[in-house]
C-alpha cells in the first residue's frame, strides 16, 4: 500500500507533466529497441511503451557482462515462459541517460 501512495503522489506531482514523461519513456525506449534489434532478433512485433523483448544467445553470459558494467540486466524470460528460453525482457524508463542506453547496447552487442 505505502509502494502505491508513493506512486500516486509522484504522479499526481507531474500534473500535465506526465504526457511529457509518457513521451520521454517511449522515445527512450524505442531508440534503445532499434539499436538493438541490429543485433538480435525482435521476436514481437506489437507496439510497446518501454519495454520490449530481444532473443539472445547465452543469456547467462549477457548477464554477467552486464552486472561487470554495473548494468542491471533484464529478465530472463526463460526463467519464466520455457518457450522463451534466451528472451530477455529489456525496460528503459526516463531515468536512463542516452549513455548509459548506448552503454547496455555496446556490452550486449560485444558479448
Amino acid at each position: 500500500a505505502l509502494m502505491a501512495l508513493a506512486g500516486t503522489v509522484y504522479l499526481s506531482m507531474l500534473g500535465k507533466q506526465l504526457k511529457d514523461l509518457a513521451d520521454i519513456n517511449l522515445q527512450k525506449s524505442h531508440y534503445a529497441f532499434e539499436k538493438l534489434k541490429r543485433n538480435f532478433d525482435a521476436p514481437f512485433s506489437s507496439p510497446f511503451f518501454n519495454e520490449f523483448v530481444i532473443k539472445c544467445g547465452d543469456i547467462g553470459k549477457l548477464t554477467t557482462e552486464l552486472q561487470k558494467n554495473n548494468i542491471t540486466p533484464g529478465l530472463d524470460l526463460g526463467k519464466y515462459y520455457p518457450e522463451l528460453k534466451n528472451h530477455m525482457l529489456i525496460c528503459v524508463t526516463e531515468m536512463n541517460s542516452k549513455e548509459e542506453i548506448d552503454k547496455l547496447v555496446e556490452v550486449l552487442s560485444g558479448s
